[in-house]
């Protein structure tokens, strides 16, 4: 009788999980980006938040500045700050800052991504590209009409300059108390430049 030949080993290697390893890594560095800034955060404190190590955090990014790249795409996407019809987009942005920065997709907060890192040599022109690109444009893209893009800025500086006041510094003549008389001061002054088309 012929001898049975033992079960052979499988030669090949098991598949690693590639796309799940690299959305770790990018969850990991949306949090200590939004926590601490750019100069602050370490590939290691990355590579160790999403358990993997630092080469593989190298080897699908490159720098830590491709990473931060990477995650800034998406973060100051218009279209997760904007709905309704643009006669109501001052009352909608202004009670959307109100309630403070929200979590947008895939975790990243734009107000604390975009305050933890603006003073970066590194970090400050990723972002000041991603905010014109993806909100600038994107809004005046919506509004409309002569300048804008000039009016979708100041919507934008608007915005930031309420949440550094308000999150930031902590100015109680904006806290959520006088809610009623911010949202239409800052309301106004958002659909006016909406709304202008001289």
């Amino acid at each position: 009788m012929a001898k049975q030949s033992r079960k052979q080993k499988p030669t090949t290697k098991p598949v690693r999980d590639a796309a799940g390893t690299r959305a770790r890594i990018l969850e990991a560095a949306k949090l200590r980006f939004c926590e601490r800034s750019y100069e602050q955060v370490g590939v290691r404190e990355i590579a160790a938040d999403a358990n993997v190590d630092a080469a593989l955090v190298n080897r699908y990014f490159g720098t830590k500045e491709e990473l931060f790249a990477q995650i800034s795409k998406g973060v100051f996407n218009a279209d997760d700050f904007i709905e309704g019809p643009p006669n109501r987009i001052g009352e909608y942005l202004t009670q959307r800052v109100m309630s403070g920065p929200q979590r947008v997709k895939e975790g990243a907060n734009p107000f604390e991504f975009l305050l933890r890192s603006a003073a970066s040599p590194t970090a400050s022109p990723i972002i000041a590209a991603r905010l014109h690109k993806d909100f600038v444009l994107k809004l005046a893209a919506l509004i409309g009409g002569q300048h804008a893009a000039t009016r979708a800025a100041l919507i934008a500086s608007y915005i930031i300059g309420f949440l550094t006041v308000r999150i930031a510094l902590q100015s109680p003549a904006v806290l959520a108390a006088h809610a009623d008389k911010v949202v239409a001061l800052l309301g106004s002054a958002i659909q006016a430049a909406v709304d202008d088309q001289g």
